[in-house]
């Protein structure tokens, strides 16, 4: 017996549009064995089964045997793939030069490892004993944990529909997972901000380079910075693994965009990668319009209807 309850709705969250437990058996040792069947394909990319466990014969599409221990702890799992500064979900898609956040379990070392440029400001694309990749082209890392892989998108990467079964693919030892890709946008804009994820407050400098607060505000007329991310191609050829050099010359952003403060359009004085900072990091430097009001405001980048 068994106070476990499967619940044939819950089950739909694994992806399933349709799921049917048909018995479910506790053993000696706490390990769960369901067995049932599915109305749709999808049962195996959704839904973790026992390996070869599938087969066609249940009548109404196919079947499974499932044996799950829940106190054995996961040792490799990815869970989603987002932007890496406004953390939107990335889904099936990608952009040149986006910084990318992968979330799960045995991703990488248990202690974090932040990325070292070498002595050319190069960045690895190999930390921790873990990889990602797009296709056969492996991604400049930043960041590796257990929980967490932040990586970056190449400059030059080619937009637009992508060759069917390319995917990206994560690797941590004998380990690997895949997310399949579709369209690569040519933009895929995010804004830092301050605080992290969730936090109102833009990660912007001030003229006199000052963070900009509610105490420390940008006057009408002067020049704020902000970074963001995936704004796309480069009107010049740069490298998509190393640290942005300090000095110019530096190129532009390829893609046509527009910066809003409130509703009041900025004067952009550059766009284009952060001088100092890793690949996938941009640096847009905007006058603050004469029409902006007192107080707190919004940044809003539009790029080709993305914002």
């Amino acid at each position: 017996s068994s106070d476990l309850i499967v619940d044939h709705y819950a089950l739909r969250s694994f992806g399933l549009e349709e799921f049917g437990p048909g018995s479910l058996s506790v053993d000696g040792f706490g390990i769960v064995h369901i067995a049932g069947g599915a109305f749709t394909s999808a049962l195996g990319n959704s839904f973790a089964v026992t390996p070869n466990a599938i087969s066609n014969g249940y009548g109404y599409g196919p079947s499974f045997l499932a044996r799950i221990d829940f106190s054995a702890k996961e040792e490799f799992a990815p869970a989603c793939m987002v932007n890496g500064a406004s953390f939107d979900s990335l889904n099936v898609s990608v952009a040149p030069g986006q910084i990318l956040s992968m979330f799960g379990t045995g991703l990488g070392p248990t202690d974090g490892l932040a990325a070292q440029p070498d002595s050319n400001g190069v960045y690895p694309r190999q930390l921790g004993d873990t990889r990602i990749r797009i296709g056969d082209t492996d991604l400049p890392l930043l960041y590796v944990s257990d929980s967490q892989v932040n990586a970056v998108v190449p400059y030059s990467l080619s937009t637009g529909p992508i060759a069917s079964g390319t995917s990206v693919t994560i690797e941590h030892g004998s380990f690997s997972a895949s997310y399949p890709l579709q369209y690569i946008w040519p933009t895929w804009p995010g804004i830092f901000t301050q605080g992290g994820f969730g936090s109102s407050q833009v990660a912007a400098l001030n003229q006199d380079g000052s963070i900009n607060t509610a105490d420390q505000p940008a006057t009408v007329g002067s020049v704020v910075s902000f970074f963001a991310t995936g704004l796309g191609h480069l009107t010049a050829p740069f490298p998509d693994d190393a640290t942005t050099p300090l000095s110019p010359p530096w190129p532009g952003i390829a893609e046509n965009f527009g910066v809003y403060m409130g509703a009041a359009g900025m004067e952009v004085l550059y766009a284009g990668p952060a001088p100092g900072m890793p690949p996938g990091v941009y640096r847009v430097d905007g006058r603050v319009p004469d029409a902006t009001l007192s107080g707190k405001t919004s940044i809003r980048l539009v790029m080709g209807g993305c914002d």
